[in-house]
């Protein structure tokens, strides 16, 4: 779907954390993953640090994340222009990801299970790993700008410092 589409700014995701003012992809039925029914679920693909497609994400509101096959994320959801001389920005929620996409700017987006939940939950031992995990694949191929969003009013920092120290991403700082 595209942002001037009715069925595109009436999905429950775009309405909840914005939109990222580029195609989406939207199953049109119902998809059973697991035991869970997702009803016309976002799917995002997920590309590797080469920029190859090797999985897709099943996303609802309020749901569990899924992801196709294999069920762990094996790579990122991405939108705009990847050049090694420019920046990335990482992201670890749909709001910052669908935000940073209108500016252009190359953006991925780290797959975690609660990225939909109906409540902000705090990132897990399991998350930063993820995080990590991605950095690594982006580092790995010659991505050498690397950046990672961060509102410290909301968050514990030491596990980012950790992620600064032992990885090639930058930290940005909101203030």
């Amino acid at each position: 779907l595209v942002s001037f589409n009715d069925a595109y700014s009436s999905h429950p995701l775009i309405q909840r954390f914005g939109s990222p003012e580029q195609p989406i992809y939207v199953d049109d039925g119902n998809v059973d993953i697991n035991g869970v029914t997702y009803a016309q679920p976002l799917i995002l693909p997920i590309y590797n640090g080469q920029l190859e497609l090797v999985q897709c994400a099943v996303l609802q509101d309020g749901k569990s994340v899924s992801v196709m096959p294999d069920g762990l994320a094996k790579g990122f959801a991405r939108y705009g222009d990847f050049d090694h001389a420019q920046p990335v920005i990482i992201t670890y929620n749909l709001e910052s990801f669908f935000k940073i996409a209108q500016t252009g700017y190359a953006v991925v987006l780290v797959i975690l299970p609660t990225l939909c939940s109906k409540h902000k939950t705090e990132l897990k031992p399991f998350d930063f790993e993820q995080i990590q995990f991605v950095i690594n694949q982006l580092a790995k191929v010659g991505y050498t700008k690397l950046y990672l969003p961060v509102r410290p009013e909301h968050i514990n920092l030491e596990p980012f410092k950790a992620l600064e120290q032992n990885t090639a991403v930058r930290l940005l700082n909101h203030y």
